[in-house]
């Protein structure tokens, strides 16, 4: 038996705190970080091949640099079915300093499955870290 598949994908954005040099306000400059947004996800998307699946982009303002809360809120909104938590893969030091999306996501009582992935080899110290910064 096939059952549809739909896929909700959340993207996230934020407002950069040198937005004001700019000469934008705080809402004008959000927009142009969505559409940012939107633009890179169609970039992405394209690459795929999603016959028979059923792609919806969800565009979330992380004003609190806290995605882990936005999720949570999207995933109760869509009655969703489980999660794939794309994770950057920081080792444990550099997770014990800045905390993990991946962790924080687990910690909270959601009752949906959830999957944490990341690159083959990819797993970023302290340093990369700071290089972020």
């Amino acid at each position: 038996m096939n059952y549809p598949i739909k896929v909700i994908i959340q993207n996230f954005y934020q407002v950069s705190i040198g937005y004001n040099y700019t000469g934008k306000s705080y809402e004008e400059f959000r927009i142009i970080m969505k559409k940012n947004a939107k633009k890179s996800f169609k970039k992405l998307i394209s690459k795929i091949e999603l016959k028979g699946v059923d792609v919806e982009a969800v565009y979330s303002h992380d004003k609190d640099d806290n995605p882990v809360k936005l999720i949570r809120v999207t995933a109760k909104e869509h009655k969703i079915d489980g999660i794939i938590f794309g994770a950057k893969g920081r080792s444990a030091t550099t997770a014990l300093f800045i905390g993990s999306g991946a962790e924080k996501l687990i910690g909270i009582d959601l009752n949906i499955p959830i999957m944490v992935v990341r690159s083959k080899g990819k797993q970023a110290g302290i340093i990369d870290y700071l290089k972020e910064i």
